[in-house]
């Protein structure tokens, strides 16, 4: 609350907001505020109303991908123009110095946080039904429900169960990866 309280009596050129829908009901009034959303927010808990006073109040929208414009401006279309897709992206400097191996195997590759709103279960059921037909592709699952934290949420629970009862070997899990060992597993 006290980081709030100066941003609140701080001038700033400009606040970027990080997928925080109450951060920006706190700054509402903030000139130059930046709002940066990756996840669907009307599959969740968040209400209408928080989205609606992002929409108003923000002098732009960053959104990584055409489907959450679209989600968004269910909401409120009339600011369309506030929004803008910036899509997630890696520096290909990174992988430079990763060795190529030529595999006759086909890797679907999943990386983020595993929670109901990013569809990684059905992203699993439907890369079952692909492997029933193709049995050379794997599916490897990097991230937790909550970055580096051991335990596991109800959903991810929810996916090892589902996955235990289609009897796959094909689907794997590294848990948490830093950004920095990324160029690695991909």
């Amino acid at each position: 609350v006290n980081i709030y309280f100066k941003i609140i009596f701080k001038k700033y050129n400009y606040i970027l907001v990080e997928n925080n829908l109450s951060v920006v009901n706190i700054l509402k009034n903030k000139k130059n505020l930046i709002f940066h959303l990756h996840n669907d927010i009307l599959d969740t808990d968040k209400p209408r109303m928080q989205c609606q006073i992002a929409l108003k109040h923000c002098k732009k929208i960053i959104v990584v991908s055409k489907y959450i414009k679209k989600r968004l401006e269910l909401v409120g279309n009339r600011y369309s123009s506030k929004i803008s897709i910036l899509s997630n992206c890696i520096n290909i400097n990174d992988f430079a110095n990763v060795a190529h191996h030529k595999n006759k195997e086909f890797v679907f590759f999943y990386s983020g946080r595993i929670v109901q709103e990013k569809g990684v279960l059905e992203l699993i059921k439907a890369f079952s039904k692909l492997n029933k037909e193709l049995h050379n592709c794997k599916l490897l699952i990097v991230g937790k429900s909550i970055f580096n934290v051991e335990e596991m949420s109800n959903y991810e629970r929810e996916i090892k169960e589902y996955i235990k009862n289609t009897s796959t070997d094909n689907i794997q899990f590294t848990g948490f990866v830093k950004y920095s060992a990324m160029p690695k597993y991909l």
